[in-house]
């Protein structure tokens, strides 16, 4: 267990530095920006998706925040509990909808998880909360509102240096040791002022990435990403530590949400895509106890 002096230093030292492509549109924000400009509601259960299907206003804009977003309540569904249903964000079709869009950088908080990660050794998750994510290519227009991404730096024992990074893409990502031209390593992950991971983020889709230029995917779901140097985030200049998703601190109650963080809308298919879960609902997510410190 950190004292709380030591848990600031460890994930202050090693937050990321984030490079946007020159092209992007689409920034980060902190979740409770967010929150304060898009709509909560809820549709029944999904099991015959190509039925139609009732959607249930339950908060409108301005009034979802960390408290209101987890204490909700439609039938036997809770939105911070249990729910047969689905409760989801969506950001309303206003004069603010673009705004939102592009998200607002100035403000955008960097969140972090801290779990043991054995042998001594800790894992740092980082969290980004983006509100849209734009087409990734022109021919495949694959957008959705409500976006989380992360990577996770792995550290030695004594909080010390860094052993390795996971980069998060959409087919999976990859852990990345220390680049090294020497050792043939040149897909390995570079740091600013020695201790920040540098993250590349995909034009429009936000996946990370060790370095710049264009990102082959393996498969052809989705189409190539591009990274490139733009604006820079250094997120150690605005970074929250998150506590637990059954214990959230104060503020962090959105933790506890169990819906979707975007809108459903059709596919050509005539399915219900869904948005984004929150991150502490991802199968990477370990609470651990980091609540009480």
């Amino acid at each position: 267990m950190l004292c709380p002096v030591e848990l600031d230093r460890l994930t202050r030292r090693f937050a990321p530095l984030v490079r946007f492509h020159p092209e992007e549109g689409y920034f980060p924000s902190s979740a409770e920006w967010y929150l304060g400009r898009v709509e909560l509601l809820h549709v029944a259960s999904l099991m015959h998706a190509k039925r139609p299907v009732t959607i249930t206003p339950v908060l409108a804009k301005g009034q979802v925040n960390s408290v209101t977003l987890v204490s909700q309540q439609v039938g036997d569904d809770h939105s911070g509990g249990l729910s047969k249903g689905m409760f989801y964000l969506d950001i309303p079709d206003d004069r603010d909808r673009t705004g939102t869009c592009i998200g607002n950088l100035t403000s955008a908080k960097c969140y972090v998880h801290v779990q043991p990660a054995g042998s001594g050794r800790w894992h740092l998750a980082y969290l980004f909360c983006y509100p849209y994510n734009g087409a990734i290519a022109i021919d495949r227009s694959i957008t959705h509102e409500g976006d989380w991404e992360h990577i996770k730096v792995e550290v030695d024992k004594g909080g010390s240096d860094i052993v390795r990074v996971f980069y998060a893409a959409h087919t999976g990502g990859k852990w990345h040791v220390w680049y090294s031209s020497a050792q043939g390593n040149t897909d390995g992950f570079r740091c600013a002022e020695n201790t920040h991971p540098i993250v590349y983020s995909a034009r429009h889709s936000h996946a990370s990435y060790p370095k710049s230029g264009r990102q082959v995917r393996p498969t052809m779901i989705l189409p190539d990403d591009y990274c490139g140097n733009g604006a820079e985030w250094r997120c150690w200049e605005n970074l929250e530590i998150l506590g637990d998703r059954a214990n959230p601190r104060a503020g962090q109650e959105w933790l506890k949400f169990n819906g979707r963080w975007g809108e459903l809308r059709g596919s050509i298919y005539g399915d219900i895509l869904q948005g984004p879960t929150g991150p502490a609902f991802k199968k990477w997510w370990k609470d651990n106890g980091f609540d009480d410190v």
